[in-house]
C-alpha cells in the first residue's frame, strides 16, 4: 500500500529497486523530513521490511501491512515482477505474476482488478488497435490504446478501484518454454475481465538413441487446448516440418486436429549437435507454441577409462577397461591391447558403457589398450596404461655386530627387502655358498608354516632345507650367527621357486678370534 501521485514523494511507501538497511547510508533515512526529526524512521513502508534480524523496521504494520486497516492508502505498488515466469507464495506453493497477483488480490481483500495479456502470436490482440485520423481521404491510421482501455500508462502500481494490466509473451528461457512478465499497465478503473484464452498449444519431444543415415528421429507430441478442428502448422526452424502420423506423411507442415486429443508427430533432424526451434500455430486463431531442442551429432565416439588392480596374480595385473561409446555400431566392437587381439566382435552394453577385465604383464610398462567399433573402423578409443611392476625383486644387506659371542662366534643382522613376492613364497639363504640350516625358523609366518607342516605329519619337507617365508610386509629381518674371523663374507638369498631371482652382498665380520668369552 502507498499514496498516489498526487501526494509528495515522500509520503509514498519507497519503491522496490531502493533497497533499504538499519545504517546511515540506507535512503529511508532521508525519505520524509518529519519522520527523521520524530525518529519514525521504521514507520516507512518498503518491499524490504521482513523478519531478518537486519531489516530496517521490526514493526508488524510494517513488515506485513496488508494485514492491517488499507483506508489511509489510495494506490498499490506493484513491483519486482517484470522478466518473472514464476513468483513464490510461500515455501510450497507458487504462480506466474498475473496469478500471484489475482491471488493476493484475494487472500488480502484488495480492491483492484488483475487482467494478463498475453501478446505472443498477437493472441487476444488487446492492448492497441487503429484508429483513422478524421476527414482524411484516402483514409490515414495511427495507432494508440484500445477504447475500452483508454487512459492506460506504466505507474509501477494500481490506484484502488484500478485495474493492473500484466502483459506477458513466450520466451525460451534455458531451453524451456515460459510465459514471462515483460510489462505492466494500470487504468483508474474496473475495466476488461480476464478474457479466456483462446487456444494454447504444449509441446514435447522425445528423442531416438541412435542415428540414421546422419539424423535422428524425433517424437513432437502436440497437445492443443479449446482446438478440435482444423488444421494447424508446423515448422522446424522456421520450415515445414515434414512428419508422419499413424503412417501418413505430411510434407507441408500442415497436420489434422483429433478432436482435441494429443498428436504425437515423427521427423526426422539433422544430427548436428545443434539447437533446432520447432513451432505450431492455428493460422486462423494465431495460437502459437514452440521449443528448442538439441539434437546430438551422429559421430561414433569411445572413451576409455582403466582402473588398474592394486595385486598381482601370477607376475600379471587385472585391468578393469570402461567403455563409454556414442552413436556405436551394432555389430559391436574389438578390443586390441599392444596391437594384439584381445577380444573381438564383443557386445555393447544396452547405455553404451561396457566394462572388460584384461590380464596384462605387471612389467612396469606402458601399454596400449584399444577398442575398435566393428561397424565404423574409424570409430576408436585408445588408451596407454602403465601397468605396475609384478616382477619378484630382492634386495639383501647385512652387518656384522660388535659383540662376540661363545666359541669365537659372533652375530650378523641380515635385511631381505623384497618386492611382489609369491603368496608363501619361500627363500633359502647360502653364506660363502653354503645353504644355511635354519632349523627354527625366525619369522612368524616361517613358524606357522612350520607348525602347520608338522601337524600334516611331515616337519621336515618345510624347514629341513632352510627355507624361509616371506613376510607380508616385505621385510625380513633375520639374525644369523657366524665365526668372528675378521674375513670378507658373501651372503646369498635365493628364491626357493625360482632360482634366478636372487641378490647377495658382501660385508665384513668382527674379529672374535683368541677372544674368552664367560
Amino acid at each position: 500500500p502507498s499514496k498516489g501521485y498526487i501526494h509528495a514523494l515522500s509520503r509514498q511507501s519507497l519503491p522496490f529497486y531502493y533497497p533499504l538497511a538499519p545504517n546511515m547510508e540506507s535512503l529511508h533515512f532521508y525519505w520524509e523530513y518529519r519522520r527523521a526529526k520524530m525518529r519514525q524512521l521504521d514507520y516507512h513502508l518498503s518491499y524490504h521490511a521482513s523478519d531478518a534480524d537486519d531489516s530496517y523496521s521490526h514493526r508488524p504494520e510494517v513488515i506485513r501491512p496488508l494485514y492491517y486497516s488499507l483506508d489511509p492508502y489510495d494506490f498499490y505498488r506493484v513491483e519486482g515482477h517484470i522478466s518473472r515466469s514464476f513468483i513464490a507464495l510461500n515455501q510450497k506453493v507458487g504462480a506466474s505474476p498475473a496469478e500471484a497477483l489475482q491471488f493476493m488480490v484475494k487472500r488480502y481483500n484488495l480492491d483492484f482488478e488483475v487482467v494478463e495479456v498475453d501478446i505472443y502470436c498477437n493472441q487476444c490482440r488487446f492492448l492497441s488497435q487503429k484508429y483513422p485520423y478524421p476527414n482524411l481521404s484516402p483514409a490515414e491510421f495511427f495507432n494508440s490504446f484500445r477504447e475500452d482501455i483508454m487512459g492506460a500508462e506504466h505507474l509501477a502500481g494500481v490506484p484502488k478501484g484500478g485495474t493492473f494490466i500484466v502483459v506477458t509473451t513466450k520466451m525460451v528461457l534455458d531451453d524451456v518454454s515460459q510465459t514471462v512478465a515483460i510489462a505492466d499497465f494500470a487504468l483508474p478503473y474496473r475495466c476488461c475481465p480476464q478474457k479466456p484464452i483462446l487456444c494454447r498449444f504444449d509441446l514435447a519431444v522425445k528423442m531416438a538413441g541412435n542415428c540414421a543415415a546422419g539424423k535422428r528421429e524425433l517424437y513432437i507430441t502436440v497437445v492443443p487446448s479449446n482446438l478440435t478442428t482444423g488444421r494447424f502448422l508446423m515448422t522446424i526452424d522456421d520450415s515445414p516440418l515434414e512428419g508422419t502420423i499413424g503412417g501418413t506423411t505430411t510434407r507441408d507442415g500442415m497436420f489434422d486436429y483429433q478432436n482435441g486429443q494429443a498428436i504425437t508427430i515423427t521427423t526426422q533432424v539433422a544430427a548436428d549437435n545443434q539447437k533446432h526451434k520447432i513451432k505450431v500455430k492455428d493460422p486462423s486463431l494465431d495460437c502459437c507454441g514452440e521449443i528448442i531442442v538439441l539434437v546430438p551429432d551422429c559421430v561414433c565416439k569411445i572413451n576409455l577409462q582403466a582402473n588398474v588392480a592394486p595385486v598381482c596374480i601370477e607376475g600379471y595385473r587385472e585391468i578393469d577397461v570402461v567403455i563409454s561409446a556414442i552413436n556405436q555400431g551394432t555389430k559391436g566392437f574389438n578390443l586390441k591391447v599392444d596391437g594384439s587381439i584381445y577380444e573381438e566382435n564383443a557386445t555393447y552394453e544396452p547405455d553404451g558403457i561396457t566394462t572388460k577385465t584384461v590380464a596384462i604383464a605387471g612389467d612396469g610398462e606402458d601399454h596400449e589398450i584399444k577398442v575398435t567399433d566393428v561397424e565404423n573402423p574409424n570409430c576408436e578409443g585408445i588408451l596407454t596404461v602403465r601397468v605396475p611392476d609384478c616382477r619378484h625383486i630382492i634386495s639383501v644387506s647385512a652387518v656384522s655386530s660388535d659383540v662376540c659371542l661363545q666359541d669365537n662366534m659372533t652375530s650378523v643382522e641380515v635385511i631381505i627387502t623384497t618386492k611382489n613376492p609369491p603368496p608363501f613364497g619361500e627363500f633359502k639363504l647360502k653364506y660363502d655358498g653354503n645353504l644355511m640350516d635354519v632349523q627354527a625358523p625366525s619369522n612368524r609366518r616361517a613358524r606357522s608354516r612350520a607348525t602347520a607342516a608338522a601337524s600334516a605329519g611331515d616337519p621336515a619337507s618345510y624347514i629341513a632345507a632352510g627355507s624361509m617365508v616371506y613376510e607380508a610386509s616385505g621385510s625380513n629381518i633375520l639374525s644369523i650367527n657366524v665365526k668372528g674371523d675378521s674375513q670378507k663374507h658373501l651372503l646369498e638369498v635365493i628364491d626357493t621357486n625360482d632360482p634366478s631371482i636372487h641378490a647377495f652382498t658382501e660385508f665384513l665380520v668382527k674379529d672374535c678370534q683368541d677372544i674368552i668369552v664367560n
